[in-house]
């Protein structure tokens, strides 16, 4: 809660970014010490690490107990977690009706809305709808990506192996069922495409979409992860 304090209330978003990434990048610095002393059966420094922590951690939250100031500012917080969980919950349900967004009278990709696929069928069509919202709709393409970057600097940023191997199969697990969630959304959500949801080529195309949408997610991480670890070894 304090450094969600200190963050929030840092006057450049970038600055408090760069704050963000710079307490990741030393709690990820600590607990490979930690790990390496305890995997070479040495407890001092780690019982001095733990006691470390544990009297900043009383120093910063003793410190708002006596003061009413930051009340305020702390509710403003929670609120926001809070909501930001309940706005999560309502956008992935298809059944609650959206806040209309502007659109675009000339968009960016697709402008003159031409066919993917020459040969047109049921299964095409779905396949095409979703592309196309996918790639307008900037909300679920910077998500995308921003999964993609994220798990490729965690890779490449924390250490220990086995702690790569599970950021690596909670992306791919996490990739699933957010593409799936986005297919649901996509198609379900509108009222004339949901009719057709019972169909078999809606799950056919379904599958074929996520598989091909989570394969180039994989090719894109490893990508990403390859370039960094080739600008990095030849720092």
């Amino acid at each position: 809660m304090a450094l969600k304090f200190k963050l929030r209330y840092t006057e450049r978003k970038r600055l408090r970014y760069l704050f963000g990434l710079l307490i990741f990048i030393l709690l990820n610095w600590c607990t490979q010490f930690l790990i390496s002393f305890w995997l070479e059966s040495q407890f001092v420094p780690i019982l001095f690490a733990a006691s470390s922590f544990l009297i900043g951690s009383l120093m910063l939250y003793y410190r708002p107990l006596h003061r009413t100031s930051r009340f305020e500012h702390e509710l403003e917080i929670e609120e926001d977690e809070k909501m930001k969980y309940i706005q999560l919950i309502f956008e992935l349900s298809p059944d609650i009706e959206k806040i209309s967004r502007p659109v675009r009278s000339k968009p960016f990709l697709f402008r003159k809305s031409a066919r993917i696929f020459q040969n047109r069928t049921a299964e095409k069509a779905f396949i095409e709808l979703f592309i196309k919202v996918f790639l307008r709709n900037n909300r679920y393409s910077a998500t995308y990506f921003q999964m993609i970057s994220v798990t490729a600097a965690g890779i490449l940023v924390i250490p220990p192996l086995w702690i790569k191997g599970l950021v690596l199969i909670g992306f791919m697990f996490m990739m699933h069922i957010w593409l799936s969630v986005v297919w649901e959304k996509i198609i379900v959500s509108h009222p004339l495409t949901k009719k057709y949801r019972d169909m078999e080529e809606f799950f056919i195309a379904g599958r074929k979409v996520a598989l091909c949408m989570f394969v180039i997610a994989i090719a894109m991480t490893g990508f990403f992860i390859l370039i960094g670890y080739l600008l990095t070894r030849n720092l």
